[in-house]
């Protein structure tokens, strides 16, 4: 039997004693039993321990799983220099679109998105890098069926060829921007209004 059962034991055999015989009764206390309330301290201080270390092994667990940190996180977006097209471009005929794009894992894909200016969707063909020498320059040709007065919006995405497939545009903000110029049919001095319309619209302009 434990200290404590037989501490409890003599307690009630004690009451029991009171009651039947009085004040006379003998204390049953056994002088083997140590009733120091320090025994009962230690033992709950060990299990508090117990406790910390428990808590301390859930606290590492909890904070030494975070796994390791995203491939992708430092992954930069390719870079596309574009060469402007110059306003005053002949109406009906194609025009050469071309841009430097790099990427140090290389490059997936290209894509020119055209329209006419008046037009409210965007279409797009893939450009090619077409010199083995120069194999950063891309370049595609806007049809001639879209080259109409009075000019042409268009902008670039480009996609690396990392498992990241990170993208970039230019300009930066496309499809809510694009680039764009005039054809040589456009009214003189008209090119900055339609385009500065055609900014004030983008955000209407969800089919892009």
């Amino acid at each position: 039997m434990s200290p404590s059962a037989h501490r409890h034991f003599l307690t009630f055999a004690l009451a029991v004693c009171l009651f039947a015989l009085g004040p006379g009764c003998q204390d049953m206390r056994s002088p083997d039993v140590d009733e120091d309330p320090a025994d009962d301290d230690d033992s709950a201080s060990v299990e508090t321990g117990d406790d910390d270390d428990d808590d301390d092994d859930d606290d590492d667990d909890d904070g030494g799983d975070d796994g390791p940190s995203s491939p992708c996180a430092d992954n930069e977006a390719p870079l596309i220099v574009l060469e402007s097209v110059a306003d005053g471009q002949p109406s009906g005929q194609p025009v050469s679109v071309q841009a430097q794009v790099t990427d140090a894992d290389g490059i997936q894909s290209v894509s020119l998105y055209y329209r006419p200016s008046a037009a409210s969707t965007f279409s797009f063909t893939f450009m090619m890098a077409p010199d083995p020498e120069q194999p950063d320059q891309y370049v595609a040709n806007v049809p001639p069926g879209i080259v109409l007065n009075p000019g042409v919006d268009y902008y670039l995405r480009s996609v690396e060829a990392g498992a990241c497939a990170e993208e970039s545009w230019s300009p930066v903000d496309a499809p809510a921007s694009w680039h764009h110029f005039a054809t040589d049919g456009a009214p003189p001095g008209d090119d900055d209004d339609d385009s500065a319309d055609d900014d004030d619209s983008a955000d209407d302009d969800d089919s892009a």
